[in-house]
């Protein structure tokens, strides 16, 4: 199964909670890793599998967020 297959399996089969969150993130960083995925090149993203926190998930979202808004921005120039 793909990764997001893997997290609606996990989030669907147990109580959302901390602990079920944590679990979840934990799996989604081991299956990266297996597949060889630089985390490095994902800071904030890397920061929130470390320390799955609600702050760093605010920071992820917030800063991924603005990526697809820059994205959007650039595809519309483009197909001007």
């Amino acid at each position: 199964p793909s990764i997001r297959q893997k997290v609606v399996e996990n989030i669907h089969s147990q109580p959302l909670n901390d602990t079920s969150i944590q679990s979840t993130l934990h799996e989604i960083k081991a299956e990266l890793t297996d597949q060889k995925v630089d985390l490095s090149m994902l800071p904030y993203l890397q920061k929130l599998l470390d320390n799955p926190t609600a702050e760093n998930a605010e920071k992820v979202t917030k800063h991924y967020r603005r990526v697809l808004t820059k994205c959007s921005d650039l595809m519309a120039n483009i197909t001007r």
